[in-house]
């Protein structure tokens, strides 16, 4: 998928939280839900950033036999 377009669908789903925050705190005070928004855009300023995500990792396990049934 193009990167913009992550970028968007991500910050659609920051701003949308954002917004049902400040909707479901609409009788806190207005400092608390204009944190909430700064926040909100702030993380979706740091969404432009690129982040590598490392391959999968192999968990590699041994059977070992019991050392209590081997005797």
């Amino acid at each position: 998928m193009n990167f913009l377009v992550e970028v968007a669908l991500r910050a659609i789903v920051v701003l949308g939280l954002a917004w049902l925050a400040t909707a479901l705190l609409r009788q806190s005070s207005a400092d608390v839900r204009g944190r909430i928004w700064r926040n909100a855009l702030a993380a979706t300023a740091f969404l432009f950033l690129p982040v590598t995500v490392p391959d999968a990792l192999r968990i590699l396990t041994i059977a070992q036999d019991d050392p209590v049934r081997s005797s």
